[in-house]
């Protein structure tokens, strides 16, 4: 019989042995451990995405607003505007004046007077008119004409409603009836009623 001797100085450190049951419950335990701290770190990646990645996703979104259309108005045609620098006056008025012998003007049979109402004056300016009357016929005469019973008329710009008026003195009917063989006839063209007109503001240098 061999025996061996045990040194009294000599200690043994001993270790428990893990049984399998042990070891494999702390591995799922610390496996699922694992799982959930994975799960979690992959959450809050997601939840943090936002503050960097939806900028990029909501420009691509609204890139397409960025070129609206807008309508606007467009120069299509320019038409020239004008208009006529100066003076503009416009008379209007109907038929003849007609004369009749007049004794307040003159000697019965050879005085003369008619007047003619109603004549439109349209101006764009400061007006003076006056009536010049000029004889038309071997009858002869003296003639003159008033407007609105003056010598000379102020009108301001704008429509004016005048009275033409004829007087004629010394008118020799007899020369119409002997040496035109105008006897009986009617309206014979015997004078001409010339309106005149300068600006109000130079009337006194015409």
């Amino acid at each position: 019989m061999v025996r061996i001797g045990v040194c009294p100085d000599v200690r043994f450190n001993v270790v428990p042995r893990m049984n399998k049951t042990f070891s494999e419950r702390w591995l799922r335990k610390e496996k699922k451990m694992l799982k959930k701290s994975l799960i979690a770190i992959a959450v809050l990646a997601i939840v943090a995405l936002p503050a960097f990645g939806a900028t990029v996703k909501t420009d691509k979104y609204h890139k397409p607003w960025d070129s609206h259309v807008v309508y606007e108005w467009d120069d299509l045609q320019q038409i020239k505007v004008v208009l006529d620098v100066g003076y503009w006056i416009k008379i209007e008025y109907n038929g003849d004046i007609e004369v009749h012998q007049d004794s307040n003007v003159g000697p019965a049979f050879s005085s003369y007077a008619g007047c003619m109402s109603g004549v439109k004056v349209w101006t764009n300016f400061n007006a003076t008119l006056k009536a010049d009357v000029t004889a038309e016929s071997p009858a002869g005469g003296k003639w003159s004409g008033t407007l609105n019973s003056v010598s000379k008329l102020d009108i301001a710009p704008g429509e004016t409603s005048i009275e033409v008026c004829v007087t004629a003195t010394e008118v020799k009917i007899e020369n119409l009836t002997a040496a035109n063989a105008q006897g009986g006839s009617d309206n014979v063209h015997v004078a001409t009623v010339h309106i005149m007109v300068v600006p109000t503001e130079f009337k006194n240098q015409a």
